[in-house]
């Protein structure tokens, strides 16, 4: 379709995704997309690795950068913190709480998978939840996929609400 229809996406994007128009510009070399694709590629060697545990607690111990640990001073604040948590992420990380004392203590792990990472880009792009940017931004993620996300941040991928419309796979590939 491609080459019978030259530029034909182009007309379909909006006019702030078309390269050179409208003062934004989405070549890869300007918002960072090939570095982005870059680490997005190193987080899982194949489909299933994005299921595997590598944290001593629940996996085989070979990685535990996919654990992050967060501190509540209350029994209220930390099941609020765990909360926020997008729920189609829920299954694919394992929450360890742990019970404190009067003045905090109530902290839990979290085990992430990377496919849990994917969740929660896939919920920050969902138009129908209220997991947005400012969510996205704020929510602990392991050291595993910190450099991921603030590259996802940088590249504009966020910009993209509808990651499977043809429009999306059109910016995507022609600047990376």
């Amino acid at each position: 379709m491609g080459r019978f229809l030259p530029g034909y996406w182009q007309c379909a994007l909006p006019e702030k995704l078309v390269h050179g128009k409208g003062g934004f510009d989405y070549n890869a070399s300007v918002w960072t997309m090939g570095k982005t694709l870059e680490v997005l590629e190193k987080i899982a060697t194949d489909r299933n690795d994005c299921y595997k545990y590598t944290c001593d607690c629940h996996g085989d111990g070979s990685s535990d950068i996919i654990t992050i640990t967060n501190y509540g001073i209350s029994e209220s604040s930390r099941e609020k913190a765990i909360e926020k948590i997008p729920k189609n992420a829920l299954p694919y990380c394992k929450i360890t709480r742990y019970i404190g004392g009067p003045v905090g203590g109530w902290n839990f792990d979290v085990c992430q998978t990377p496919q849990y990472f994917m969740q929660i880009l896939a919920a920050t792009m969902a138009e129908d939840n209220d997991f947005g940017y400012g969510q996205f931004a704020g929510l602990n993620i392991a050291d595993r996929y910190e450099i991921a996300k603030s590259n996802i941040a940088k590249s504009g991928l966020l910009g993209l609400k509808e990651p499977h419309y043809c429009e999306s796979y059109y910016c995507i590939v022609s600047n990376t």
